[in-house]
């Protein structure tokens, strides 16, 4: 077995079932969990686009866990509050940054990965107190079977590239599996909520699983073209940084919050 593909099984063994307990039996563990992917996936996107000043990245790491934090003890309503004082703390620390390049980094990144990162993670730990954690389950369940899907089959049949030059490695047939492994899991997994969800509802959850996933991927894919790094970090052995790990989750997440806002589930 070649080590990327051992270290990969290795860390789905070890990974899925901790993530699952964590989302099921506490919500302070799925809490947690979430706080530390949203700093970690953070601080490797500053690092990735060359954001090294460190009052920038204090305040993308305190911004990434308090977010969470907040949304889970007063509800969503604390996001926007959030958002705007973070932007008035990174204006203030941008005018006494001596360097105008480190000043413009510091300022556009980290509000980048406030927005791509930080707030899609938020969505879920709204998701998970207002939806349930099976819920959660269901989400994270389909996007690792899809991922995996896209991961083996395009490894093995992936002849024709999906975007050579956003992301060279990607092809059309891993896209392919991706899209039927979500659609798969969205109806089959789905069979155990029958009785709170429709089918068109399990219809548009494996589409959202299957397409959404792949557009999480790709925008990171591009991120870190442009940065020239093969991963946004060395956290996950096989795998990369948490951005790398989560990427797609990060897309899903946003997608169903969106869902169940839309359909009334979740209030605003």
């Amino acid at each position: 077995m070649k080590p990327e593909l051992r270290n990969r099984l290795l860390v789905a063994i070890i990974g899925i079932p901790l993530a699952v307990a964590c989302i099921y039996f506490s919500r302070w563990l799925f809490l947690i969990m979430i706080s530390a992917i949203s700093a970690a996936a953070l601080i490797e996107l500053q690092g990735m686009k060359g954001c090294k000043g460190f009052l920038y990245r204090l305040l993308g790491g305190i911004f990434a866990v308090a977010l969470p934090v907040s949304a889970s003890l007063w509800g969503s309503g604390v996001v926007l509050p959030a958002l705007f004082l973070l932007l008035l703390l990174l204006g203030v620390v941008t005018i006494f940054t001596s360097k105008i390049s480190e000043a413009y980094l510091g300022f556009t990144v980290t509000l980048l990965a406030s927005g791509l990162i930080v707030l899609p993670l938020t969505s879920i730990v709204i998701v998970h107190q207002v939806m349930g954690p099976i819920t959660v389950i269901y989400l994270f369940g389909g996007v690792w079977f899809a991922d995996s899907a896209a991961y083996f089959f395009g490894k093995h049949f992936g002849k024709h590239k999906l975007a050579p030059q956003k992301s060279p490695n990607k092809s059309i047939e891993g896209a392919m599996a991706s899209a039927i492994g979500g659609l798969t899991w969205g109806f089959s997994a789905g069979q155990f909520f029958r009785n709170r969800y429709s089918w068109g509802d399990l219809l548009v959850f494996g589409l959202i699983i299957g397409f959404i996933s792949m557009v999480g991927d790709l925008v990171q894919s591009i991120l870190k073209r442009e940065s020239g790094v093969k991963d946004s970090g060395i956290l996950f052995p096989g795998h990369g940084g948490a951005y790398d790990r989560f990427d797609s989750l990060i897309f899903v997440s946003a997608a169903f919050y969106l869902y169940f806002l839309l359909r009334g589930w979740i209030t605003p």
